[in-house]
């Protein structure tokens, strides 16, 4: 439960980190881009294929893990790959939409960095 809680507030200082800018030339924050990325299927889409490939390696390895077929490093080698690509399909557009859209483009619905 403790950690449930750490990582919601890592979530919530990290999407409201930058504030929406001041000046039209400040970039956007990296919430407001989340929440753009969130509206664009190809971006959720993306997402349940990361997903998919994460729980499809956590089980497998895990069955080979549990069949004596593999050992201990094996299973957490194949997990944190599969889990950094999930984490990479997670964090990848939104960061290059926040690193390259600013304020006035985003209120003019011009997006850049896909």
């Amino acid at each position: 439960m403790k950690k449930l809680i750490l990582f919601l507030f890592a979530a919530m200082f990290l999407m409201s980190c930058g504030g929406a800018g001041e000046l039209p030339t400040d970039n956007i924050s990296w919430g407001t881009a989340f929440n753009h990325c969130m509206t664009t299927t190809g971006y959720v889409v993306f997402l349940v294929l990361g997903a998919v490939v994460l729980a499809g390696a956590s089980f497998y390895s895990i069955k080979n893990y549990k069949s004596a077929k593999w050992d201990g490093m094996k299973t957490t080698l194949v997990i944190a790959l599969a889990l950094a690509l999930f984490m990479c399909c997670l964090f990848i557009r939104p960061s290059e939409i926040a690193a390259n859209t600013t304020v006035e483009q985003a209120a003019r619905g011009a997006w850049i960095g896909y």
